[in-house]
C-alpha cells in the first residue's frame, strides 16, 4: 500500500486508501485483531513519512 501510494503521490499528488473499522476486528466479533491493528498503525506511520495529508469523505463532499 505504501509503495503504491508513494508512486501515486509522486505522479498525481493523490492517493486514495479506503478502509473500514470492522476490517480490524476479529471475525464475527467486536474485539480488535491486534495483529491487523498493528499493521494499520505501521501504514499510517508510513503515510506520515510520505507527508500525506489525510481526508475523510465528509471533507471531500463539502458536507455541512
Amino acid at each position: 500500500v505504501l509503495r503504491d501510494c508513494d508512486k501515486k503521490l509522486d505522479e498525481e499528488g493523490l492517493c486514495v486508501i479506503m478502509m473500514h473499522p470492522q476490517d480490524y476486528l476479529l471475525e464475527n466479533s467486536d474485539v480488535t485483531d491486534e495483529a491487523k491493528y498493528q499493521e494499520f498503525v505501521k501504514m499510517v506511520d508510513g503515510l506520515h513519512e510520505l507527508n500525506a495529508t489525510f481526508r475523510n469523505l465528509k471533507d471531500l463532499a463539502n458536507c455541512k
